[in-house]
């Protein structure tokens, strides 16, 4: 299989993949105590990536014993949606570091989806840490795709989401980026797409001016 534009084997994949989770969590310094508690939030399409990650990270982390809380939100026709629902949900949580499990694939395909769109809502979330509202989150497979993950026997299929317009821009990317090399380049394309944009006050989502995002405004109950 490919990685990186590299064919290896599934063992080397699967080592390379481990140092780069790894590598995220060090460098990101997202653990500072024993015992923290993190909250993993996903979406139905990313369950399998979410499990392998929590497996992951315990499995690197053991030092700090960290209580890791997994937590699905109910997947939407609209992919803002869905991952506004995980911004509620997690600014709202009592952890205070939060892991998302999307995946370099997704990003590469939201960027598209957002551009065509004009929408550029969670597109900050194509960086590997950032900090919102009090809370540190944690990107950790932002430059590894879901092919990569096949390298695992605990990944079984490709991201299949229920917005149409992000599913069929996914598989288009799978079928034209088979080496998987591109999803590593977009990432320096994302601060000219998002300059100058305001936070939601309530979910971070960006926006044109400030105040609060339209999931935001129409909500008027729990969305979880």
């Amino acid at each position: 299989m490919y990685l990186s534009g590299k064919l290896l084997c599934e063992g080397c994949a699967r080592s390379e993949i481990i140092k780069r989770v790894r590598k995220e969590l060090k460098m990101s310094k997202f653990l500072q105590e024993k015992r923290e508690k993190i909250l993993l939030i996903y979406s139905e399409p990313f369950e399998e990536v979410s499990e392998l990650l929590k497996k992951m990270i315990e499995a690197f982390t053991k030092n700090f014993l960290p209580e890791i809380r997994l937590f699905k939100v109910e997947e939407s026709e609209d992919v803002n949606e869905t991952l506004w629902k995980m911004m509620k949900f997690a600014l709202a949580s009592e952890e205070k570091k939060i892991v998302l499990p999307i995946t370099a694939d997704f990003l590469l395909a939201y960027t598209i989806y957002s551009s065509s769109l004009s929408q550029f809502y969670y597109l900050f979330m194509e960086s590997s840490i950032f900090s919102l509202n009090g809370k540190t989150f944690l990107v950790p497979l932002h430059s590894t795709s879901i092919s990569e993950l096949y390298a695992f026997s605990e990944i079984t299929g490709g991201l299949k989401l229920k917005d149409t317009l992000m599913s069929e821009i996914l598989n288009w990317e799978y079928e034209q980026f088979k080496d998987n090399e591109v999803v590593h380049t977009f990432e320096t394309t994302i601060p000219l797409l998002t300059h100058g944009m305001k936070n939601c006050k309530e979910c971070g989502a960006l926006i044109a001016s400030e105040g609060l995002c339209k999931y935001c405004l129409r909500s008027s109950s729990h969305p979880y």
